[in-house]
């Protein structure tokens, strides 16, 4: 295995292990990837086989307008999903039994697949070569790297009908950014829903809502129609780290000692001595101040505590953004992430209220933290490091 090969895609700090093995890994890759779990983080990466094919994917799906049916079955999985909410109230999960509540699971799965399905062809490697045709017919028009940068962004956010392949390409690129940012939405209220399951089942069988969302769908079955235990050994091991590499229908599985010798193969290195990141320009812009990193966050109570106590004037670090942090964008100063590109919801927010932002950093949030001095020059998309903040 070639660990220059593989490259990062996302990070999100919500999906644990069951969710991994039920919806990521039956849906998200094409042919390969891999997936690794720690400090209550899931991050996936892809090797060039499977970003190739995806590009050649999203190409193809542009070329031949197939994007407005992959739009089209997306919008009705939300719509779908959404209507499904009711049957996942804690009220309602209380008056199950065992089996059904089984079932429940199994249901969720499969909304939460078909939603991964159409949801992963609006990703930004997805759509990278439709971004790169973009950038090079607006070069010819505007040479200048700074007025293209905002030229961009102008066109992104505020598109006017034309018939020139830029218009088109700006109007498809706008249009994905708001399926995603929507597609988001319900997305984060099916979590909701899991969450509430997890509880159930947490209740019923005497266990922590951790311990179940860290077993493997057997062990799930065993435990609710069997009342069979699962090994909590394995399953501790499982909350603590794991990885999961995809070949085909293949999955191995690593916990303990192989995560680490795992990712040592698979992670790109993070150049922790390294002071400059850099990434993609969303919004452009140049500002210095105070960086806060995004902390793990899973529920509405945190979101609201993290946006209460952010500091206003700083620097918002995030693997991704969602719409519950929204209201935190009127306090910033700029927004760099992890995950994403033109068509992200950071990306999506930063062109409306006109904030400096950088995505597709990969690794800021590894690299930065709370506190430190940091230089952010959007228009060249870097990230400049300093020593700890001072005012």
């Amino acid at each position: 295995m070639d660990k220059a090969s593989y490259r990062f895609l996302w990070r999100e700090n919500y999906v644990d292990y069951l969710w991994a093995t039920n919806v990521t890994i039956p849906a998200y890759f094409q042919k390969e990837g891999a997936l690794i779990y720690e400090h209550h983080q899931l991050s996936a990466y892809a090797p060039k086989k499977e970003l190739n094919i995806s590009a050649e994917i999203g190409k193809g799906l542009f070329e031949n307008n197939k994007y407005e049916k992959v739009f089209s079955q997306l919008k009705s999985v939300v719509e779908n999903n959404r209507s499904t909410v009711p049957q996942y109230k804690k009220q309602y999960l209380r008056g199950l039994n065992n089996k059904e509540l089984l079932q429940s699971y199994e249901n969720l799965f499969e909304s939460m697949r078909s939603f991964v399905r159409q949801y992963r062809y609006t990703e930004p490697y997805y759509l990278a070569s439709i971004e790169d045709n973009l950038d090079a017919l607006l070069y010819k028009e505007e040479p200048d790297q700074e007025r293209r940068a905002h030229l961009k962004a102008r066109l992104l956010s505020n598109f006017n009908e034309q018939k020139d392949k830029i218009s088109r390409l700006t109007k498809f690129l706008r249009e994905t950014s708001k399926e995603r940012f929507e597609a988001k939405r319900i997305d984060a209220v099916m979590s909701d829903c899991a969450e509430n399951l997890l509880e159930e089942t947490a209740r019923r069988c005497f266990v922590a809502v951790t311990q179940v969302s860290s077993l493997n769908k057997i062990e799930l079955q065993e435990m609710l129609l069997d009342n069979i235990k699962p090994d909590i050994n394995i399953v501790n091991e499982r909350k603590k780290a794991f990885a999961l590499e995809v070949s085909g229908r293949d999955v191995k599985e690593y916990v303990g000692q192989e995560v680490d010798d795992f990712k040592d193969l698979v992670v790109p290195e993070e150049g922790l001595a390294i002071k400059q990141i850099t990434g993609s320009t969303a919004f452009p812009g140049k500002v210095r101040g105070k960086a806060i990193v995004l902390p793990p966050i899973s529920t509405s109570e945190e979101y609201e505590e993290f946006m209460d106590e952010f500091e206003a004037g700083s620097i918002l670090i995030a693997p991704m953004t969602s719409p519950e942090l929204v209201p935190v964008f009127k306090k910033v100063l700029a927004i760099v992430t992890d995950e994403g590109g033109i068509t992200s919801h950071a990306a999506l927010i930063a062109r409306e209220m006109e904030i400096p932002c950088i995505v597709g950093t990969s690794y800021a949030t590894k690299l930065i933290k709370s506190g430190m001095e940091v230089l952010v020059d959007a228009t060249k998309a870097q990230v400049t490091i300093f020593k700890a903040y001072a005012k």
